[in-house]
């Protein structure tokens, strides 16, 4: 077994603005980020703007996290991405997402096309192809990093309206290993016209319909269920303080794909992802300090 694997995030790199700081994201960064946390050769491919959010990522932010700046495409025509955050009482945040920026143009390059042959994994969501380019970009990279034998996971990540069954239908066809929340498990029922169906007949629906190895279903602070073709998990979350939700998610899925390359069972790979989200939700903003003792420390409290 290879002792380092190369986890992929494409997509959208980013800042969230919260109401008094700007704190850098994106699911893609946030997951490659997180991989490389835990010890995995982590790898952000997106674009950014040729303005101070984009060196402040090129230059500190990516660099000082231990990560390559080697496929971060710099665009002189838009800006880097940013996203309005507004968290409620609880913590729970609540995005918009600024249109007609550098990630939205995100381009297939011979550096990129060499990434997608030499990736062990790639995470990738809707949110970064709602536009033509981008898409097709993310679809190219995807089919060849399929063809090299590469575990691929979609986040679904449906944000606001920039998502079609259609996307959604293709991205299921080329993902091994689906994650969702319950929020876009009702959405993604509808637009796959599986209405009739119960939340574990479409989970089940699902892995048979785009043969899928495994369909995650996230719970929030009660865990997540992860299903097989032979076999269920559901696993209780872990009780938190909660700072804020921002990132979470993306936590989750790369603990789940580091076990899954790593090759633990189901309930290991469960429990190891609802911990890497309890801790994300537990901190304020997407990329705090992250370790495989920072998380072996943190999990210790639910161990008394």
């Amino acid at each position: 077994m290879k002792k380092e694997f190369t986890l992929v995030g494409i997509g959208e790199i980013l800042f969230d603005l919260f109401d008094e700081e700007e704190v850098p994201g994106g699911a893609p960064f946030n997951f490659a980020y997180y991989a490389g946390s835990l010890g995995m050769n982590g790898v952000v491919a997106s674009r950014i703007g040729c303005d101070e959010y984009g060196r402040r990522l090129l230059n500190d932010v990516v660099p000082s996290r231990g990560m390559t700046t080697d496929y971060l495409q710099q665009d002189d025509g838009f800006p880097t991405g940013t996203v309005n955050v507004r968290l409620d009482e609880a913590g729970n945040a609540d995005y918009e997402i600024v249109q007609n920026v550098a990630w939205d143009q995100l381009e297939m390059t011979p550096e990129l096309k060499k990434l997608a042959h030499q990736t062990d994994a790639v995470s990738f969501g809707t949110l970064a192809q709602r536009t033509e380019k981008a898409r097709k970009t993310i679809d190219e990279f995807v089919e060849i990093a399929r063809d090299e034998h590469a575990m691929v996971l979609l986040d679904i990540n449906l944000r606001e309206d920039y998502y079609t069954a259609d996307l959604l239908r293709r991205c299921c066809l080329q993902a091994d290993i689906l994650k969702m929340n319950e929020a876009e498990l009702i959405i993604a029922r509808t637009l796959l016209g599986a209405e009739g169906l119960s939340d574990e007949e479409f989970l089940v629906n699902l892995i048979q319909t785009y043969h899928m190895e495994i369909v995650c279903l996230t719970l929030g602070p009660e865990g997540c269920i992860l299903h097989t073709a032979h076999d269920r998990v559901v696993s209780p979350g872990f009780e938190v303080k909660v700072k804020d939700t921002v990132g979470a998610g993306d936590a989750f899925s790369a603990g789940l794909l580091v076990k899954f390359l790593e090759g633990a069972g189901l309930r290991d790979m469960a429990r190891y992802a609802n911990l890497c989200g309890a801790y994300l939700a537990s901190q304020h903003g997407a990329v705090p300090p992250l370790s495989r003792d920072i998380l072996e420390e943190f999990g210790r409290q639910f161990e008394r």
